[in-house]
């Protein structure tokens, strides 16, 4: 009887949210607006290279890099959680938006927000519904 209460336990486990080591930060936040948990991870490999992977609580074993790439090897990056609020881009005071890119985003729950530390533009990733959108918003 232990190895079958055993086996039920490991089977009714919940999935891990953290599923990095290389981890050097860490938000959290209702980041898709199902009223669960979720886990945004700046992620960095061994050349300082830096990325950021959202975990879903919705779909844990799937997570989803939003950011990072060559650009990303400075170390002057970071994330933090954006509330809900609204935030505008930061290409409206050059000119305008692209078509694709919206002018403002009114976000109704949490969103990850890559912050530069020198004064240009910080990028909001936010759910859509279906995927998530990144706005470059000014800092």
């Amino acid at each position: 009887r232990p190895l079958i209460a055993a086996l039920v336990l490991v089977a009714c486990a919940t999935p891990a949210l953290h599923p990095f080591d290389d981890a050097i930060s860490e938000i959290h936040g209702d980041f898709d607006g199902d009223r669960r948990r979720d886990i945004a991870l700046m992620r960095e490999d061994d050349e300082g290279v830096q990325w950021v992977v959202i975990v879903r609580a919705a779909d844990a074993a799937t997570p989803i890099e939003v950011w990072g790439g060559d650009l990303a090897s400075s170390p002057y990056f970071s994330i933090t959680t954006a509330r809900p609020g609204t935030y505008h881009s930061a290409c409206e005071p050059y000119g305008g938006c692209p078509p694709e890119v919206p002018e403002q985003v009114t976000l109704m729950h949490d969103a990850i927000l890559v912050r530069e530390a020198h004064p240009h533009a910080d990028i909001l990733y936010y759910w859509n519904g279906t995927a998530f959108q990144s706005l470059p918003v000014a800092n």
